[in-house]
């Protein structure tokens, strides 16, 4: 029984095995697209420079065809004369920087006070 149970699991291995027919194509549903990352995901470091080199290829700066180029020197000193330029409050620190209190400070120019007032250097 055994000696025929091997022969005919030998006869099966030596045929060659018929060609699978194949299978016809079923209608496969499609995964869904995951949702699109947040923006704040999507920024990154390396996203944000190839914008900004896309950008500045895409626009040439007018300033530069010229040679004119504004420095930061230009705004710092503009902030700094809007600065002095500002009337001070006559109880601040810096309120008698318009009015000569000479070579008195701290207590002793406290009669500058009314001074500077009335005479519009501070308000």
């Amino acid at each position: 029984m055994m000696k025929r149970l091997l022969l005919a699991c030998a006869a099966a291995l030596a045929q060659p095995a018929p060609a699978a027919e194949p299978e016809p194509r079923k209608a496969t549903i499609a995964a869904p697209e995951p949702a699109p990352l947040p923006l704040r995901a999507r920024l990154t470091g390396g996203a944000i420079a190839q914008a900004v080199s896309d950008t500045l290829a895409e626009q040439p700066i007018a300033g530069r065809s010229e040679g004119i180029a504004l420095g930061a020197d230009a705004y710092r000193d503009f902030s700094r004369r809007m600065d002095e330029a500002k009337v001070p409050d006559c109880l601040r620190p810096d309120g008698l920087k318009h009015q000569p209190t000479y070579f008195l400070a701290g207590l002793f120019a406290l009669p500058f006070i009314p001074i500077a007032k009335l005479r519009g250097k501070c308000n």
